[in-house]
């Protein structure tokens, strides 16, 4: 049974511990504000192979994908304008958070260089909802994601693990999960 490193240890580390042993892990490393202040956990031989995202969800990572394609397809399109808004609970401390600022990230990637109006809300306990929207005098294209819960984050890590297992070096999410012609 492969080892599993879990790097925080709040509510979604804790979710993956629960899940690791579906996917074939033996969680044996915790790090958290506690035991890893200084970084002092990250080391060679803890991390050999390290698959990197702002979000492992498996949806989130196609909307990113869905979104630069809609930046692209409007970038040469001035009558539209664009938005980018989340919503999440009431204890999330980023605002806006890594996903918002990578859906937004996409969009000038892919070549929409107007002004994006960005916002961020704080309330209760929604998991994350990501909206990105395009506007004009004839109409409203809106994209959003809606995350039912933190189950798809953790599943979405833990299969990273499963397929960074005997690779060394460091890998992005998304880049693992489509393939493309």
């Amino acid at each position: 049974m492969p080892n599993l490193a879990i790097v925080g240890y709040g509510k979604m580390g804790k979710l993956i511990e629960q899940l690791a042993p579906e996917y074939g892990f033996a969680v044996t490393l915790r790090l958290d504000e506690f035991n890893n202040a200084n970084s002092e956990g990250v080391t060679g031989p803890n991390f050999r192979g390290v698959v990197w995202s702002p979000n492992y969800s498996v949806g989130v990572n196609a909307f990113f994908r869905l979104v630069s394609r809609a930046a692209r397809l409007l970038a040469a399109q001035p009558q539209y304008g664009a938005w980018a808004w989340e919503i999440h609970h009431s204890t999330k401390q980023d605002a806006p958070s890594g996903t918002l600022l990578k859906l937004v990230e996409e969009m000038k990637q892919a070549g929409y260089a107007r002004p994006i109006d960005t916002g961020s809300n704080r309330a209760g306990t929604v998991p994350g909802t990501h909206e990105i929207g395009f506007d004009s005098s004839a109409d409203t294209i809106t994209l959003r994601h809606t995350a039912r819960s933190r189950e798809g984050f953790a599943r979405g890590a833990l299969q990273a693990a499963q397929w960074v297992v005997g690779k060394k070096g460091f890998h992005e999410f998304s880049e693992i999960l489509f393939t493309e012609a």
